[in-house]
């Protein structure tokens, strides 16, 4: 893997167990905490335990479109 550019750096993180939920759009905080709820909401409803706060994922650059852009809300399992 080449060398990350200056101000990016790369990490490792430890193996867990996570749950997301994929959404398109440019997300402000209403987006999140909805989309937070929402998932949270499943895994109740599933037999799952979120444990710990949420995460967000986003995958494109911010001169893409919005309804094109990718996200991702995290949530760890218990």
């Amino acid at each position: 893997m080449p060398a990350p550019e200056h101000g990016i750096a790369i990490e490792t993180l430890p193996a867990r167990r996570i749950a997301a939920i994929r959404f398109p759009g440019a997300p402000d905080d209403a987006m999140l905490a909805a989309r937070e709820a929402e998932l949270r909401g499943w895994l109740d409803a599933n037999g799952h335990r979120a444990a710990g706060a949420a995460e967000h994922a986003y995958y494109d650059a911010p001169f893409i479109p919005a309804p094109l852009r990718r996200n991702e809300l995290w949530l760890p399992l218990a």
